[in-house]
């Protein structure tokens, strides 16, 4: 009966876990956008965002980009 309380919180710690990993990522993911905004609006090439942030998909530039361009234009 001990055994399976302790490995009932097992799992729940791992759950826990499991769903703080995913709020980070999502929270990495917002930042990396937020920083890819401000680079855009600096004025820094598609090239050189690259380069600062690294690894990092040429359309969600893109996309961060024109959304930029968007607001400017209102």
């Amino acid at each position: 009966m001990l055994r399976k309380v302790e490995l009932k919180k097992e799992k729940n710690n791992n759950m826990e876990s499991k769903e703080l990993i995913k709020e980070l990522k999502s929270l990495n993911k917002t930042i990396k956008d937020q920083f890819i905004f401000l680079l855009c609006r600096e004025g820094y090439t598609k090239e050189q965002i690259r380069i600062i942030i690294g690894s990092i998909d040429n359309t969600r530039i893109t996309q961060i980009s024109s959304g930029l361009k968007k607001i400017n234009k209102k």
